[in-house]
C-alpha cells in the first residue's frame, strides 16, 4: 500500500517547528536531513520566504539544543566503531579507518577509553 505524499501549504513558524519536533521525536537526524524534509512540507520552499522559514526552524532547534550535528556524527561513529569490532577488527584497525574518516580528536579518545 503506497502512502500519499503529504501536501504542501503554507506553514506559519510555530507549525513547521511542531512537524520539526515531530521528526526528531521519531529519530535523530542531521540538519541536512531535516531541511530536507521541512522542504518538501513547505510551498514555495525554494523562495526567500521558504528558505528563511526553514532557516529560523532550524536555528530554534539548535538554540534549544533539539539539534545538533557534532553529537549526531559521534553517535554515528560509535556505532560504526562497535560494528568494527563485531566483525571481528582490532582496535588499531578500527582507530586507524576513523582517523583517516577525520573523526575528531576528542571522539577518538572517548571511544579508546571505553574500548580500553
Amino acid at each position: 500500500m503506497a502512502f500519499p505524499r503529504p501536501k504542501k501549504k503554507n506553514y506559519s513558524e510555530d507549525e513547521l517547528y511542531e512537524y520539526a519536533v515531530g521528526a526528531l521525536a521519531r529519530r535523530m537526524r542531521t540538519v541536512a536531513e531535516l531541511k530536507r524534509l521541512m522542504r518538501a512540507r513547505v510551498e514555495e520552499a525554494e523562495s526567500e520566504y521558504g528558505q528563511t522559514l526553514i532557516e529560523l526552524v532550524i536555528r530554534r532547534l539548535k538554540d534549544q539544543g533539539y539539534l545538533n550535528d557534532s553529537k549526531y556524527d559521534q553517535k554515528a561513529t560509535a556505532r560504526i566503531f562497535r560494528q568494527l569490532a563485531r566483525a571481528g577488527f582490532g582496535s588499531k584497525t578500527i582507530f586507524a579507518i576513523l582517523k583517516k574518516w577525520d573523526v575528531d580528536d576528542e571522539t577518538l579518545s572517548v571511544l579508546e577509553s571505553e574500548s580500553g
